[in-house]
């Protein structure tokens, strides 16, 4: 990452202590929850706090970014980032769910579109577009979550969503199933996304199947297997540690001196003492992460000046220079 950078920056070590803050990316396998691999990793490292940043289907599998001790006050900005499928879609049948853990039905002489057709049809998906929100998902509807409301026997109100399908790829065809990549906005309901190319279609669709790549800069091939982490713990072998929320934060940054550290445990404001170094294209009104002198992520909120006034030209009144909104250290 460009800096520019005022002299004299000093570096901390390592403190060499078991790290309990930071990001496990964990690759799930099909079967489980969600909330069931938050309990495992709660069980096998003893931490109270673990959240992740969005939920996987029981029948879906991938990554998985749980955050772990103070990283999960960091989760709406991890929640937001964009995320990538490989997702398996099948024509012709529908399902009540959406997915493949709904009832399958036939639709009565369906035919699946040809590969042309179905390349021309997914074009039309790539955009900001409107989704169902699924009747089996945690949406709150009239002051109930949507599953709740369909467990009882009740139908939720329709309720269409946003979301921003960057790349749509048809990667292999072989009909009625189709393999596609997703790339988009966080929130998106990929089974939605297949009901949707069904009904355009002509013929219904369902989400065979789904493995999540990539969450923001992390993908699948960094996370860790639970099968290995249960292992390593039988065996009374150390576990892999949480790594840095800052490898995984895609926010531009404020590196601060020891000085800055201090305000920020505090509470106290930025001001241009305390700056030592900030990231090229950071403009007044970003949301950018505060880093301590280790490259630790200590804060996040608004930087109140433009990277082209550092060094010489920030404010020496002692006007504050950043307005906080979540602080991450005690």
């Amino acid at each position: 990452m460009s800096v520019a950078a005022i002299p004299e920056v000093r570096q901390e070590q390592e403190s060499g202590n078991p790290v309990t803050d930071g990001i496990l990316p964990i690759d799930k396998p099909t079967g489980m929850t969600s909330h069931d691999v938050v309990d495992v990793i709660r069980r096998l490292y003893g931490v109270r706090r673990v959240g992740h940043t969005g939920t996987l289907d029981p029948a879906a599998s991938g990554l998985l970014l749980l955050m772990l001790g103070r990283a999960t006050k960091a989760a709406p900005w991890l929640t937001a980032q964009e995320k990538t499928y490989l997702a398996s879609i099948e024509f012709g049948s529908t399902s009540d769910s959406g997915d493949s853990e709904g009832r399958i039905a036939a639709t009565p002489d369906a035919t699946p579109p040809g590969r042309d057709e179905l390349a021309a049809l997914i074009s039309q998906f790539v955009g900001t577009i409107a989704l169902a929100v699924p009747d089996l998902s945690a949406v709150h509807t009239d002051g109930r979550r949507r599953y709740e409301l369909a467990r009882l026997g009740e139908t939720p109100a329709p309720v269409q969503r946003d979301a921003t399908i960057h790349e749509l790829a048809l990667l292999r065809y072989d009909p009625p199933v189709a393999e596609m990549r997703v790339r988009c906005s966080s929130g998106t309901y990929i089974r939605s996304l297949a009901s949707a190319l069904g009904s355009t279609a002509g013929c219904g669709a369902y989400l065979k199947g789904l493995t999540r790549e990539q969450i923001g800069r992390c993908d699948l091939n960094s996370a860790f297997a639970l099968k290995e982490l249960n292992e390593r713990s039988t065996l009374g072998e150390p576990l892999p540690q949480p790594r840095p929320l800052g490898d995984f934060l895609d926010l531009p940054g404020i590196d601060l001196s020891p000085s800055g550290e201090m305000a920020v445990r505090h509470g106290r404001p930025i001001v241009a003492r305390d700056i030592v170094g900030v990231d090229l294209h950071v403009v007044t009104g970003d949301t950018v992460a505060l880093r301590a002198t280790d490259r630790r992520v200590i804060a996040i909120g608004q930087a109140m000046f433009n990277a082209t006034q550092c060094p010489g030209s920030l404010p020496s009144s002692g006007e504050s220079l950043f307005e906080y909104q979540r602080v991450l250290i005690g």
